[in-house]
């Protein structure tokens, strides 16, 4: 039987397995971190305004559930996951399992682009490799889905939905309501792979800073108020 998760867990498992392989310094994270890093406005579909109280109270399930391990000691408490115990992961799987859960249904080009940070998968193949096997296991992981609309690649999506939340119509498709308007002229891509992948880097490394500065910010608001 294949494990599942609700909405706000799967988006904290995504964001604390994202955070280990691409910021391994910030990891394990305090509450207010994996707060911002779940309401990130971009790399997330669809975006979430999560309160502080909602994210610690799926933390909870999840600890009571063993997906994540409080770990205390300095000022703050932080979290860490155990999907790879959970799941039988290794790292590669982990990778695109994290951006399954963060971003939705996705070709392998977009898994390819998107988790460069995570993990360097050597091409296309070694990513639909990883991605049978995920959906070959006894409780399968992951499924193939078939093309959406203008689009000439087949997507792959996870598996750790809830039949009743799985949405009626591919989850990417409804993200562009919520989402900040299209990048300007000069970031377009025009279907570049090469350059499809290094604009999702940079994306990457940009939200990375701006959690670091903000997990900065925090902790000299806490200092101050001592």
């Amino acid at each position: 039987m294949t494990e599942t998760l609700d909405r706000t867990q799967r988006r904290i498992i995504g964001v604390l397995i994202e955070k280990q392989l691409a910021t391994p310094d910030q990891y394990p994270l305090t509450l207010n971190a994996l707060q911002l890093g779940c309401n990130q406005k971009t790399s997330r579909e669809p975006v979430l305004s999560l309160e502080n109280f909602e994210v610690e109270g799926a933390l909870r399930s999840l600890q009571l559930e063993g997906w994540v391990i409080q770990r205390t000691g300095g000022r703050a408490t932080r979290w860490g996951h155990r999907a790879h115990e959970k799941l039988a992961l290794e790292k590669p799987d982990l990778a695109l399992m994290a951006v399954l859960m963060l971003r939705g249904a996705q070709t392998t080009s977009e898994l390819k682009a998107r988790t460069e940070r995570l993990h360097a998968f050597t091409g296309l193949d070694a990513i639909e490799a990883h991605l049978r096997a995920l959906a070959e296991r006894p409780a399968p992981l992951v499924r193939r889905l078939g093309r959406s609309p203008g689009e000439r690649a087949e997507r792959w999506e996870h598996l750790l939905t809830p039949e009743d939340e799985a949405p009626a119509v591919p989850e990417r498709a409804t993200v562009f309501e919520s989402q900040p308007a299209a990048r300007p002229a000069t970031f377009q891509t025009s279907g570049d792979p090469e350059l499809e992948t290094r604009v999702e880097q940079l994306e990457g490394e940009v939200d990375d800073l701006k959690e670091q500065l903000r997990t900065l910010q925090i902790r000299v608001e806490e200092l101050e108020s001592r």
